[in-house]
């Protein structure tokens, strides 16, 4: 096995008992596999890799370009030379507790946002290839890139599966049986405001409820809509149908508040996956979907608060004492 001279070094003379010769037979196997897959990828369709990341909780989020092609080639596709980041965010620092946090972090991304609407609401848009979305960010910022995005493009949505750090599906996953996800909630009553959460990852916590919703919940005021699952947790997407299952449950819940219900305003907490937080974010229709605000807490010892609003125009974030709003048709 043909290697440089450093790593003949390595197996020859300083570590031979470690590299023995089932040790080099799997690696060579493995670099076999890896060659063959890149070539057979060659007759794959093409898809454009695109992340929406940020730094969570104080831990970077950082992935290497490896990750995405080994996560888009296990869905038989090839990805596009590079990668393209939007709303990138690698500060280090957790600031949403600070007053005027969302207006600003709108003023600080408005270029990439104003870059998204240019790509996904072009006329003369020319790239025709699928995209591989991988979304890891705050949720109201998922939403918005969802909503963006949009539907109209054939887009895979990938989500990142915490417990082996890696995006590709896992191949010996077996999608949720039917009824996994279910909505509750909807009526037939018209009405102007409904809360509506998403609850996979884990139930919401009426404690940490936003200060100006919860008396209105509490009194009956305002109809809960709520997308659950019988067992809530981190792994509750593991397999591309689930995902498919949850965009069932979503749409339906997404287009009963809006044509029978006639809701004007939705409040939207998401405690949910990234996928689904995006997924949900794509099937709002440009122009047509009622106002969402969609709400966001640094810590599960916060509550919920404000952060964007999402209209069929514009997206906008206030706190009271200021306000910036960016069109978005």
């Amino acid at each position: 096995m043909l290697m440089c001279d450093a790593h003949h070094r390595l197996i020859d003379s300083f570590a031979p008992d470690v590299y023995d010769e089932p040790t080099l037979v799997a690696m060579r196997q493995t670099h076999r596999d890896m060659v063959r897959g890149y070539m057979e990828s060659m007759r794959f369709p093409r898809a454009k890799a695109m992340t929406i990341h940020a730094n969570l909780a104080y831990v970077p989020t950082c992935f290497h370009e490896s990750e995405f092609i080994e996560a888009i080639l296990a869905t038989d596709r090839a990805m596009l030379p590079g990668v393209a980041h939007y709303v990138r965010r690698t500060s280090q620092r957790d600031d949403r507790n600070t007053p005027g946090f969302w207006p600003n972090y709108l003023r600080e991304h408005e270029h990439q946002i104003r870059e998204l609407v240019t790509r996904f609401n072009s006329p003369n848009e020319a790239d025709t290839d699928e995209l591989a979305v991988f979304p890891l960010h705050h949720n109201a910022t998922m939403v918005l890139a969802g909503r963006l995005m949009g539907e109209a493009r054939a887009i895979q949505v990938f989500q990142y599966q915490r417990d082996r750090r890696a995006w590709a599906w896992e191949k010996s996953a077996t999608p949720r049986p039917a009824g996994t996800f279910a909505v509750e909630g909807l009526s037939t009553d018209r009405t102007d405001e409904v809360l509506v959460t998403l609850e996979l990852t884990a139930g919401m916590d009426e404690q940490a409820m936003p200060t100006e919703l919860a008396p209105k919940i509490a009194a009956g005021q305002m109809p809960w809509i709520r997308i659950t699952t019988p067992h809530p947790s981190f792994d509750c997407i593991a397999h591309p149908q689930d995902l498919d299952q949850f965009t069932q449950v979503a749409r339906r819940a997404i287009n009963h508040l809006q044509d029978v219900m006639r809701v004007r305003k939705a409040h939207l907490i998401a405690i949910s996956p990234a996928s689904t937080v995006f997924r949900f974010g794509q099937m709002l229709q440009a122009g047509h979907h009622p106002l969402y605000t969609i709400y966001d807490r640094a810590s599960r010892e916060d509550k919920f608060v404000p952060a964007f609003s999402i209209s069929g125009h514009e997206v906008s974030a206030s706190d009271g004492s200021q306000s910036y709003c960016i069109a978005i048709r």
